[in-house]
Parts: structure tokens; sequence; C-alpha cells
């Protein structure tokens, strides 16, 4: 192992510390990010591992949704924004010298992921130099080995003791009446910051060293679990599989049959049937979703498990599956219109407008799982809902969610005359561009003007709030220093 490797692992758990550590996320994430990314990158190139150029791809995703994290505010979207780097860095190091995660199935996943799990639970920061290629010799040799060892059992007891400790003290109040007053001269708040402060100093440099580690170890080529034979040899005829695709493509028929007379085609004929527009917009949105998902496992589950009794056979699943999937999207398009609708009336909100982008990546995703079938590989079905997870993260950091959600409720709030100023307020200050915009707009309507100055107002005293407070340069954060920008404009 090479010591440089050892050292740049504990800086990076220390770069953590310094960077993240009570901070609140800003500039510092795409700082740490794109240092371990870039050393990670330095580490393997000086191995004679061969390099899967397509992985470059995944880090400047991993780069992208680092940089999002600056940028935007809106919390659902910074907490996928994190899950997706995270998520990105384990898979280029699953695969760093194949790339054969583009056909990895579920169990390659589980197989390679475990491996990756082991190679961090060995604690490489603190194995003996001389197990992974060191040399070092006699007494010197032996003493860092029982020193090693000695770190990973310290390391692998703190938790366990931690556990014991709780449930002996709630067993037995004279037990802990002892470990307090032995303890009683120690600021337990001090100790635990320190003790949890350390932890992730060595479980980040710790991953760390493990990626590279993991990474250098992966081979060009790797057996893929099930590429070549099916680990559930298909069991169900094609005149079963038809029969179960063709009854629900009749039913789907019949419900977008439906929706065109009563949903597409104006509001009288549903004032005609006794339901009003906005309990008939309400209603529904849910189960409609719901029934596009499954639908999407009936396609993907089927052509998993139907057998190969020929082209004439192949043809017909190609026509009902792609039948189902058109009625599907037609489906997806009356919910879209739906909480469109809804919207309308009572104005948008994070929820809604993720819920929109959701069902536009949700269709997306119905036509690939399609494509898929037609193709016969369905192991690419992960890879595949890891794609649509990417766009819609994407599709969220680039429109600016809440500054969107402004934009659609003035516009909204022209016809109706009626802006929800109190939850304009609870977003984030990536609204604030939109809002001020508004407010100095001219042709606005002055009601309107004054809601979104009233906001802003609201803004300004929470950012004046954060100004006062002494927060390091790490939790600088783009939209804040945006927000404050177009406040002072309106001033």
């Amino acid at each position: 192992m090479d010591t440089s490797l050892r050292i740049f692992s504990v800086l990076i758990g220390l770069l953590f510390d310094f960077l993240l550590w009570d901070k609140q996320p800003g500039i510092s994430v795409p700082i740490y990010t794109t240092t371990w990314a870039a050393a990670a990158m330095f580490f393997l190139h000086k191995t004679e591992a061969r390099k899967a150029y397509l992985n470059y791809g995944l880090v400047v995703l991993i780069l992208f949704f680092a940089l999002m994290t600056a940028v935007r505010m809106a919390p659902i979207l910074l907490v996928l924004n994190i899950f997706l780097m995270g998520l990105l860095v384990v898979i280029v190091s699953l695969a760093y010298s194949s790339g054969l995660w583009t056909r990895f199935g579920v169990i390659d996943y589980l197989r390679q992921g475990l491996r990756l799990v082991g190679s961090f639970l060995v604690f490489p920061m603190f194995r003996q130099a001389g197990e992974v290629g060191g040399d070092v010799g006699g007494d010197r040799k032996a003493r860092r080995k029982v020193f090693f060892a000695i770190m990973r059992g310290l390391l692998l007891a703190i938790p366990v003791l931690a556990v014991f400790i709780f449930l002996l003290t709630q067993a037995d109040p004279i037990f802990f009446d002892i470990l307090s007053n032995f303890i009683g001269g120690i600021d337990l708040d001090t100790v635990t910051e320190w003790i949890v402060r350390t932890a992730l100093v060595v479980f980040f440099g710790n991953a760390f060293m493990a990626m590279v580690m993991h990474a250098r170890k992966t081979s060009s080529t790797m057996d893929l679990i099930g590429e070549e034979k099916a680990l559930i040899p298909p069991f169900l005829g094609s005149i079963e599989t038809a029969v179960v695709l063709g009854s629900v493509l009749a039913l789907f028929t019949f419900f977008i049959g439906v929706q065109f007379r009563y949903f597409f085609f104006g509001h009288a004929n549903i004032s005609a049937a006794g339901y009003t527009f906005s309990d008939y917009a309400r209603r529904g949105f849910g189960e409609l979703v719901a029934a596009a998902l499954i639908s999407l496992a009936l396609i993907f589950g089927l052509g998993l498990v139907r057998k190969d009794e020929g082209e004439q056979f192949d043809r017909w699943h190609l026509i009902l599956n792609s039948g189902l999937a058109v009625m599907v999207i037609a489906m997806l398009v009356s919910a879209f219109q739906r909480l469109a609708l809804y919207e309308q009336a009572y104005g948008f909100t994070r929820l809604r407008l993720y819920a929109h982008v959701f069902m536009v990546w949700l269709g997306i995703m119905l036509a690939a799982v399609v494509v898929i079938i037609i193709r016969k590989t369905p192991r690419r079905f992960l890879n595949v809902a890891l794609a649509a997870v990417i766009g819609l993260s994407m599709t969220l950091s680039l429109i600016n969610v809440d500054g969107t959600i402004v934009r659609l409720n003035i516009r909204n709030a022209r016809n109706t005359g009626q802006l929800d100023g109190e939850y304009l307020t609870s977003l984030s200050y990536d609204a604030v561009p939109a809002l001020a915009r508004a407010a100095g707009d001219p042709r606005m309507p002055l009601d309107i003007k004054t809601t979104a100055a009233d906001v802003l107002e609201t803004f300004e005293e929470r950012l004046a709030e954060w100004e006062a407070e002494e927060h390091g340069w790490q939790s600088f954060h783009f939209s804040r220093w945006r927000a404050r920008r177009f406040i002072g404009t309106t001033r």
C-alpha cells in the first residue's frame, strides 16, 4: 500500500471535518467532492489498472450534483443530489477498470457492493503495511502489525461498548450512578462531539482509501451473473402473458375512453355526471400514478418470465406491450392534467411540482422499459431506473424549483387575484430573484406587487439574521448570495 495513499486518506478525513462539520451545505460540498475525485483519479492513474473512459461521464455527473448543492437550496432536491453523488462514486469504484456497470443487473450490483463493503470493513487505513505490499522488517514489522490490529479492534469496539453502556445504565441505577460519578468531571457534550468528529474523519478517510483500493483491484473483465443464462428460467407461456396484457390493455382503453369524454372535452360533461370540476380533478391522482407504476412492473415482469416461443409471439407481445405503454402514458397525461387543474385553483407547491416532473420521467422510463423488453435485455432495468432518477434530479436542479413555483403562482394570481404569500415565505432563497422581479415589474397588479414585496421583506429579515451569526466561508451558498443581490436592487 502506498504510504502517500494512506497519508492522503487521513487528509481527506480531516478535510471533511474542516469543510463540512457543523456547516450548512454550501461551497464546501463541491470543493470536497472535487478534491476527492481528483485525488482518486490521481492515485488510480498511478497504477497499471486499465481505465474505462465511460466512467468519466459518471465523474462529470458527480461534480454536477456537487455543484448543485451550492446553487440550489430546496431541501428534497439537496438530499437527492447528495444521494446521487454517493451512489455514483460507489458505481465508479465497482467497475473502474471494466466500465461494465452499464450491463450490471440487480445481483451484480449486490455482489459487487458487498465486496466494496468488505474492502471498507478491513479498515485499510489501519492495516499493517506489509500485508498489502509494503516491506517492513523484523521486530518493527511485528510491532506495527500489533499496533494496527489494536486500532482496528478499537474501531470495532467503540460502537459495541456504546450500545452495552446504554443498556446497562438503563438496567441498573446503581451502575448508572457510579458511572456518572466517575465521569462527573468530564464535559460529556464535548467528549461526545470529539468522538463523533473523530469517527467521521476515520469513516471518510477509510472510505476514500477503500474505494481507491477496490477500484485498483477491479478486473477489466467481470463475470456478470445471469447474462449468459437467466437466474430464473422463463416459465410462463406466451399465450398466458398475452391474455394478461390484453386484459389490462382492454381495461385501460375503456378507462381512457371515459377520460376523453369527461376530462379532456370540457367541464360541462363532468357537471352533468354529478361532480364538481375541482372534486374530479383532485380525486384519483395518486391512484393513477400507482396504476402507472404497477403497469411498469407488469410489463417488465412478464417480459422477464415469458418463454421465447418464436417471432410470431414476439410480434404480438410487442404490439400488446406498446399498446399498454401508450395507454399508461395517456393515464399519466390525465394525472398530469388533474394536478395542473388543482394547481390552477390552489396554487403550486414543491410537492406538486415534483410530482409533475416525476410523471414526465416515469413516462420516459416506461418507454425505455418497453425498448429493453423488445431487445431482450431486461438486466438493464436497474440502469434505466438510475438514468431516470438522474434525469429527474438534473431537471429539478436546472429549472430552479422554488423560483418556478413563484413564477407559476404569480401567473395564476393574475387570473385569480389570490397569491399565497405565507406559503412563499416557506420557500428557500432560490425564490428571491423571481419575487424581486415581480415586486419591481410596473405591469404587475398592485396587490401582487405588495404581496411579493412583503415576502421579500421576510426574506430580508431572515437573511439579516443569518448574516448576524458567525458562519465560516464553508457555508457560502450561491442562492443566499444571489438573494442578497436581488433584495438590494429593490431598495
